[in-house]
């Protein structure tokens, strides 16, 4: 899961909570430094590890984010 803030990534290592880490990504060739915001045991041994950007990084991951005034619009069935 990935969002402008951060994301949650699944690894190896138990990191505490505030532990910096250096994302790279190396499609884009960018690095992005951010924290660990949360850790919880996850399946085969492996740790889930939340973190967030120290600043928001919009265009780290290669995917589009809707617009901030997007909203859902409801249908009738």
């Amino acid at each position: 899961m990935v969002n402008a803030h951060g994301g949650l990534l699944e690894i190896a290592l138990k990191l505490p909570k505030g532990h910096p880490l250096l994302l790279t990504n190396t499609t884009l060739g960018a690095q992005e430094w951010c924290h660990v915001t949360g850790t919880r045991s996850s399946e085969d041994g492996y740790y889930a590890v939340a973190f967030a950007f120290d600043n928001p990084a919009p265009q780290f991951w290669p995917i589009v984010f809707p617009p901030a005034d997007w909203s859902l619009v409801q249908t009738e069935n």
